[in-house]
């Protein structure tokens, strides 16, 4: 748990841990929560979990988040995607093509093509189409780009708690 200050705004951020063992530990950090940022590594899309050496991180990744999507608890939570890692991603996808990864992909090399393929994989999780997903391709190491993305966030969210209060 992590709390901290936008501006003025306080928040509170739970890292509920990226290792499957940890998962489980998950379902108590949700209670009246108003909107869920998930961070996936847009570089990994070619490499593998620690834990299971079989098992693509970028898939794992994409199943994690269609489970979450899918729980009956957040069908009107609004999602916060970070794809985060892009400046690794932008020189990882000049010498290691999508496509062994996603045999659907056929951008090549192109790295805004690759980017789009993967933002889209991630956006055709949502079931629910009245909920909101909103999506950041981020290099968290920018620390203006952070805070745009940051300043858009917090609108997101305040924007879901004046919804649930009726003032919006």
């Amino acid at each position: 748990e992590t709390k901290f200050l936008i501006g003025e705004t306080p928040f509170i951020m739970y890292d509920v841990g990226g290792q499957r063992g940890e998962r489980k530990k998950w379902i108590h950090c949700f209670d009246g929560v108003r909107a869920i940022i998930f961070v996936a590594s847009l570089s990994e899309y070619d490499q593998v979990l620690q834990e299971d050496a079989k098992k693509n991180r970028m898939i794992e990744s994409l199943t994690l988040f269609e489970g979450i999507l899918s729980l009956v608890w957040f069908r009107e939570i609004p999602i916060i995607l970070f794809l985060n890692k892009n400046d690794i991603f932008l020189e990882k996808i000049k010498v290691s093509e999508l496509g062994r990864t996603f045999p659907g992909y056929y951008g090549g090399f192109d790295a805004e093509e690759a980017q789009q393929y993967i933002v889209k994989r991630f956006l055709d999780r949502n079931a629910y189409p009245k909920r909101r997903v909103y999506t950041h391709i981020t290099t968290a190491i920018d620390t203006d780009e952070i805070r745009q993305v940051w300043e858009k966030t917090k609108t997101v969210i305040l924007c879901s708690n004046l919804q649930d209060g009726d003032l919006l």
